[in-house]
């Protein structure tokens, strides 16, 4: 993946990064930005705000990026559009972190940017 410019909302407004700086930024989300192949691995269900998804793609994992170190379960669903991420818990230097899908749709979103 090749990120070329990249917009970011901060709490004192929006951000346009140059091509190198977006590169530097999101070199560790960009793995969030595609949908991994749901096909093999472990399955589960999962219920989150957004719903209940049936045979979710297990994934766990363990790095260290520049929030620290990561152990995490992922789960990701193909029905949820951009990425498939529906449930996302584990810890980042031993503190507890947790992500969860509250909606989606195909349809309505409006840009905040």
């Amino acid at each position: 993946m090749v990120i070329h410019k990249a917009r970011v909302k901060t709490p004192t407004g929006i951000v346009t990064l140059p091509p190198s700086g977006a590169a530097a930024s999101l070199k560790f989300a960009q793995n969030d930005l595609v949908l991994p192949s749901l096909a093999t691995g472990k399955k589960a269900d999962v219920t989150v705000p957004a719903g209940t998804f049936k045979d979710c793609a297990v994934r766990e994992h363990a790095e260290a990026d520049p929030t620290g170190k990561m152990n995490a379960t992922a789960w990701a669903h193909p029905s949820v559009p951009i990425n498939g991420f529906v449930k996302y818990e584990g810890t980042v230097d031993g503190r507890a972190y947790a992500r969860e899908l509250v909606a989606y749709g195909l349809t309505g979103a409006k840009p905040k940017l």
